[in-house]
């Protein structure tokens, strides 16, 4: 057996993905054009996924709880992010679907620099470089990687908003 590395930012967007594929079939190439990376990137993260116990052994089922554990306790320590200097971006954290309906931070946002951004804010890197393509045609991935960085980045009052929302989308189905 493999010895276990850690886990990677993509893995992370790959388990994400997965949970918002639900219960429809999928290849590795889906997930792969689907995230902007390789199959072999699809393949070696599952298999870190199985080590940590975040996926079952066919590798094709999210263990929902202990990956929401995982997010909501462990995330900030592993994948840290500071903001940085102002840039034009996509909206992310409080500043993004589904936090900006329910909090109001004045001028403050946050954005994943991205030239095609439409927010100018305080730049917080993405979980992974490709994140601006792998949601360009998702939007409940877009929703899941923006709490996450709600709970990367937030303050005590979108941290606790984040880890609700994000309890729900993880326990139940994305798709309403």
């Amino acid at each position: 057996m493999r010895k276990h590395n850690g886990m990677r930012p993509q893995d992370v967007l790959i388990l994400l993905k997965m949970v918002t594929l639900g219960e429809q079939p999928w290849r590795y190439s889906d997930i792969a054009e689907a995230l902007h990376i390789s199959q072999s990137e699809v393949a070696e993260g599952l298999h870190r996924s199985l080590q940590a116990r975040l996926v079952d052994a066919s590798k094709r089922k999210v263990f929902r709880a202990s990956l929401l554990e995982f997010l909501v306790h462990g995330l900030k320590y592993v994948f840290p992010a500071q903001p940085g200097a102002l840039t034009r971006g996509i909206p992310t954290a409080h500043s993004a679907p589904p936090l900006q309906q329910r909090i109001v931070s004045g001028d403050e946002a946050y954005v994943w620099p991205c030239s095609r951004g439409t927010l100018r804010g305080q730049a917080i890197p993405p979980l992974y470089p490709k994140v601006s393509e792998a949601i360009a045609d998702d939007p409940d991935l877009y929703e899941l990687l923006t709490l996450l960085d709600a709970i990367r980045v937030g303050r005590a009052r979108e941290y606790k908003l984040a880890v609700s929302i994000l309890t729900e989308r993880i326990k139940g189905p994305i798709h309403a």
